[in-house]
């Protein structure tokens, strides 16, 4: 999180693969120093304004890979908050 302040782009730009409502969010593997195999964990975030430079970066989920824990999450999250903003309009 802390790599963040300094270059907001630096998680991976998620694509068109499911949950597509993901589109344009960011996300970075990690796991413990010590761990050997694939990173097990996600940190899922937006940036907003996602082009240029973001004014804030919004943390959409921390959590497990396996099962898609952190990415259904983070979909719901997104999803929440499309529906308060519609329902502000």
């Amino acid at each position: 999180m802390v790599e963040l302040h300094g270059n907001p782009h630096r998680g991976e730009l998620m694509g068109d693969k499911p949950p597509r409502v993901l589109k344009g969010c960011r996300k970075i593997r990690f796991d413990e120093p010590a761990w050997k195999g694939k990173p097990r964990y996600r940190f899922v975030y937006r940036n907003e304004p996602s082009d240029g430079a973001p004014a804030k970066t919004v943390v959409l989920s921390i959590g497990r890979r396996d099962r898609m824990i952190a990415y259904v999450k983070a979909a719901r999250r997104v999803k929440e908050q499309a529906a308060q903003e519609g329902q502000s309009s």
